[in-house]
């Protein structure tokens, strides 16, 4: 359950990510200082106005000031290429910051929290995300696989002829919760990211439960309907 609730809210903050940061996302080389600090502006507003993040009073003011810095209005603001670009990532890293750890993912103080290369900052969170989703798939699949396996002690108490019916199930959840497991190796591959990014890493658990509960009631059924006829 605890993994079903990290799944939505790394979905949720993904979601909300790309709608907060959709201006900032669509800045390149070309664009003016004036249309940056506009989108970067935009998104901080959006990210203070939401009473659900956890915003300091340190990053309040510690972004405030940065915009400052960004603001071509501003006398004092930066004019170089490299103090614009620095101000850019700085804000935009903080923000990140502030929506990853309100949706439940902050790091460990030694995560890369205290880099200052902005990437390392971003795989710190991203870290966090990973090690949910191999537990998530690891532990789905361990289900299975011990249902199978209690299901196969139970079946050493009853008549052979009726065991046999119920082999289709364990061997269907042995399968099935193996397989739920390896999904944990995507995590080596961009393919996790991708997947907890979308609507799909609990629908696809959901989908191999409920075979799994087809595979282990139907040959009960078919069997009760073969000694009614």
């Amino acid at each position: 359950m605890e993994g079903v609730n990290q799944m939505l809210s790394w979905f949720h903050v993904v979601q909300y990510s790309n709608n907060v940061f959709a201006e900032v996302g669509n800045l390149s080389l070309n664009s003016t200082q004036s249309e940056a600090f506009q989108a970067l502006n935009d998104a901080a507003t959006t990210v203070f106005n939401n009473p659900a993040l956890p915003l300091t009073q340190t990053n309040f003011t510690d972004i405030s000031n940065l915009l400052d810095s960004l603001n071509p209005a501003n006398t004092t603001a930066n004019t170089t290429e490299d103090g614009i670009m620095e101000a850019i990532v700085n804000i935009t890293i903080k923000l990140y910051q502030i929506v990853f750890e309100g949706g439940g993912f902050e790091p460990p103080e030694t995560g890369g929290l205290e880099s200052e290369d902005p990437t390392e900052i971003i795989n710190a969170f991203y870290a966090v995300f990973q090690l949910a989703f191999a537990y998530f798939f690891i532990c789905a699949g361990v289900v299975l696989i011990s249902i199978a396996v209690f299901s196969w002690l139970s079946s050493l108490s009853i008549p052979k002829d009726k065991a046999r019916r119920e082999y289709i199930g364990m061997a269907s959840n042995f399968l099935l919760g193996t397989g739920l497991a390896l999904c944990a190796i995507m995590d080596v591959t961009p393919a996790a990211d991708n997947l907890g990014e979308s609507p799909w890493s609990l629908p696809v658990v959901v989908l191999v439960l409920f075979i799994a509960l087809l595979l282990n009631h139907i040959p009960r059924a078919i069997s009760k309907m073969s000694k009614e006829e």
